[in-house]
């Protein structure tokens, strides 16, 4: 699986329409530390949840949240696989966005 982190080489007509930080080193720095500030966040809203006493699993948010996302990745990932299989190009189809 390819992972792309800059906008620049994913999507070139986005990200000349770009306005705010116009150097690709700072948008990535930005981007960087942003994405650590929401890790942060997460990693200390799991702890704060999986240590607080609650009478039931069900009433803390971690297990409950990982059980959604796992059913919505396999929804996903199902229909994914149907949209391939039909012969559905979806690099193309995805590669730009609609018109606003």
């Amino acid at each position: 699986m390819h992972f792309c982190f800059s906008i620049t080489k994913k999507n070139p007509a986005i990200a000349a329409k770009i306005s705010v930080f116009k150097s690709v080193s700072l948008q990535r720095i930005v981007a960087s530390a942003g994405a650590l500030w929401l890790t942060g966040f997460l990693l200390i809203h799991i702890t704060k949840d999986l240590t607080a006493s609650a009478e039931a699993w069900y009433f803390h948010s971690t297990p409950v949240w990982f059980l959604v996302m796992i059913i919505a990745s396999l929804i996903f990932v199902y229909n994914w696989k149907r949209l391939k299989k039909s012969g559905v190009d979806t690099k193309q189809l995805y590669s730009t966005l609609p018109p606003e």
